[in-house]
């Protein structure tokens, strides 16, 4: 069972998500594309949200219509005039929006941590 199937099992049997939309932050790899995958099983119209990897969210893309429509867009998540568009993207293709998955992170390797780092292998 891969992590989109566990998701989608904890989403139960009575959760139906048919024709709700759904916007996943970091929806191109690891939890967001399994989580976007999961909703599309469910029914759920996604919307893939990725900030640099268009390859990998459009292999999102593809597993999701599988079971349902979806769309990919590329959006900077710290920017509110790139989350403006895609709200908008989204409201334009899908007419509403239901579901809100904040799910992309930033990682921020501090200096000292670098300096710490560079050099060591394994």
């Amino acid at each position: 069972m891969d992590l989109s199937q566990r998701i989608e099992y904890h989403f139960g049997e009575i959760m139906n998500l048919e024709d709700k939309v759904a916007i996943v932050t970091g929806a191109s790899r690891g939890i967001g594309r399994a989580i976007s995958i999961a909703l599309a099983r469910k029914g759920a119209k996604v919307v893939i949200n990725y900030a640099k990897n268009e390859n990998a969210a459009m292999k999102t893309l593809e597993e999701c219509q599988k079971f349902s429509s979806g769309i990919i867009f590329k959006a900077n998540v710290r920017r509110r005039d790139e989350v403006r568009k895609m709200v908008e993207a989204t409201l334009s293709t899908f007419g509403r929006i239901d579901i809100l998955v904040n799910n992309a992170g930033i990682f921020r390797q501090s200096d000292k941590a670098r300096r710490d780092t560079r050099g060591r292998v394994g």
